[in-house]
């Protein structure tokens, strides 16, 4: 408030030099920007403090109002406008992307910005408040690998990914869930462009800057022990660590993810057109648990990462595709054991 004063009585001072006004323009271009920006965050923090559909409104509508000033700083081809008298245009040129999460170097905002908060108010979606939920059927008989609609497969309902804030996304993913007495079996359909193609890259490798499936499960339930395994569309590319594991909290590892862990565990993958299958077989036992009871509960979530078109793998964080079952509306992490959904067991 205090800086808005000080801008307005500047802008009302006689005898201003045309470079004066330019760059008073500028000044008042680039504030705005960030009273906006700033009202979002505040909004944000009262709804943290008092969630409900009351709150949420208000931050809907500060968002609306700056992705609308932001649209107009752009001519209809996405070039900056440029501001009479100013020399370079403002924000240093920025794309309408990057001024949209601030990301340049890196410092991309995630939520409030990201969310499509229209969507969610008409949806009921509040963020915080709740998670999603899905049933594991027990398998009769051994799963097969492909045909997802038959045979075993055909007890287990198909549960949808959506984007990570549950912002608009172009990959389609779907997955299934089984348990017999040894394992949790885990049945993706995703999309993948047909003209897409892989080399391995091996176990334990850099396999997560590129097309993957990622997928958390905490058997707890108390995000006590986290097992974090992920995969990519050709055989021999995957990860797998494990965090919760340490108990010393002088251990360098103590709280963090221990890539050196390799539980056992295998996947399958085939490609259709432009379908992905793929199956994952975790045991239970490389879990430290034995088959879940009927009723028992556990949190899982499951992501989806996508290239753009043209990329090669190792691809900028900010421009692949997140998609997750379960949102995580604070970041962009996979991982967010505030964010997991609940299994229930069969």
């Amino acid at each position: 408030a205090k800086l808005e004063k000080s801008l307005a009585e500047a802008e009302r001072t006689p005898d201003l030099t045309e470079k004066q006004k330019a760059r008073i323009r500028l000044v008042r271009l680039e504030f705005d920007y960030l009273k906006l920006t700033v009202t979002a965050i505040h909004l944000y923090h009262a709804y943290r403090l008092v969630p409900s559909v009351e709150s949420f409104r208000p931050i809907v509508t500060a968002l609306e109002a700056r992705n609308a000033f932001i649209d107009s700083l752009y001519d209809e081809k996405g070039r900056m406008r440029s501001v009479p008298g100013v020399f370079r245009p403002p924000f240093r040129n920025a794309s309408k992307a990057m001024l949209l999460t601030n990301g340049r170097l890196s410092a991309r905002l995630s939520a409030p910005f990201a969310w499509d908060g229209r969507s969610m108010l008409e949806k009921g979606v509040l963020p915080g408040m709740s998670t999603a939920v899905c049933r594991v059927a027990r398998a009769e008989g051994t799963p097969a690998f492909g045909d997802f609609e038959s045979g075993a497969w055909a007890k287990a309902a198909w549960n949808g990914l959506n984007g990570i804030q549950l912002e608009k996304i172009r990959t389609e993913t779907r997955f299934k869930l089984l348990a017999d007495d040894a394992n949790l079996y885990v049945a993706v359909r995703s999309s993948l462009p047909p003209d897409r193609t892989y080399e391995p890259t091996g176990h334990d490798s850099s396999c997560y800057r590129r097309d993957n499936l990622d997928l958390v499960i905490d058997p707890t339930a108390a995000a006590e022990r986290l097992y974090h395994f992920i995969w990519g569309p050709v055989q021999d590319s995957c990860l797998e660590e494990a965090r919760g594991l340490v108990s010393d909290p002088l251990d360098p590892l103590f709280g963090s993810f221990d890539g050196s862990w390799n539980g056992k565990w295998s996947y399958r993958t085939a490609r259709r057109g432009d379908t992905w299958l793929s199956l994952a077989t975790i045991p239970f036992e490389t879990l430290g648990v034995g088959r879940p009871k009927p009723g028992e509960k556990w949190r899982m979530n499951l992501g989806r990462v996508a290239e753009p078109d043209g990329a090669r793998g190792n691809v900028e964080y900010s421009k692949l595709e997140l998609s997750l079952w379960s949102p995580n509306f604070e970041n962009l992490a996979f991982f967010n054991p505030e964010a997991m959904g609940t299994l229930v067991f069969e």
